[in-house]
């Protein structure tokens, strides 16, 4: 199953570093997500939009279209909050 990474302040909800979560899709990964920890919505997602930086195997995805992203059994994801500054 796919490992989900958490970094900055995302651990502190989780309450993990990482974890496997099943889905064949990125959606199915966030909603599986946010189903295990509520409060991890409001960093995920905007209505149907991603407000996170997501990366996939290292690569960052393209947020227009990250939803329908495949994902396999061996891929790690990482979810970096949204960033904000001045």
């Amino acid at each position: 199953m796919p490992v989900v990474k958490f970094y900055a302040n995302l651990p502190r909800i989780t309450g993990a570093k990482e974890k496997v979560v099943p889905g064949t899709s990125l959606q199915a990964i966030l909603e599986a997500l946010t189903c295990d920890f509520p409060d991890l919505q409001a960093f995920l997602l905007d209505g149907d939009r991603i407000r996170a930086i997501i990366t996939l195997n290292g690569h960052t995805l393209d947020l227009q279209t990250a939803l329908e992203t495949p994902v396999s059994e061996q891929d790690q994801i990482a979810i970096f909050p949204p960033i904000s500054g001045g």
